[in-house]
C-alpha cells in the first residue's frame, strides 16, 4: 500500500509531542510494509536542514518539504487590521 503522509512541520528534531507522534505514526506505517512518502512544511520557526532530513529518514520513500516563512511580522499584522481576513490564516497563504 502507498501512503502520502502530510505534516505540518519536519518532525526532527524529537524534542516535543507533536514530533513524537509524527514519527511514530511514520514508524508504524512502516512496520506494517507501507510505501511512505511525507510532504511537509519547513517553516522558519522549526527550519530543518534538508540534508539532515534525509539523514534521519533513511527508510521513507521520498520526503518532500515546502519552505515557508510564518513569522509574525508587525506591519503585515497591523494592516491585516483593516480587512476582513485572519492575519494568522493570511501568514500561509
Amino acid at each position: 500500500m502507498r501512503i502520502l503522509q502530510i505534516l505540518f512541520r519536519v518532525p526532527y528534531p524529537v524534542y516535543d509531542g507533536g514530533a513524537i507522534a509524527m514519527n511514530n505514526m511514520m514508524k508504524g506505517l512502516q512496520a506494517n510494509d507501507v510505501d511512505l512518502t511525507v510532504l511537509s512544511y519547513n517553516t522558519s520557526k522549526h527550519y530543518v536542514d534538508p540534508s539532515e532530513i534525509k539523514n534521519q529518514f533513511p527508510s521513507i520513500k521520498a520526503f518532500h518539504t515546502v519552505d515557508i516563512d510564518n513569522r509574525v511580522k508587525p506591519v503585515h499584522a497591523f494592516l491585516n487590521l483593516f480587512t476582513s481576513h485572519s492575519y494568522h490564516v493570511s501568514r500561509f497563504r
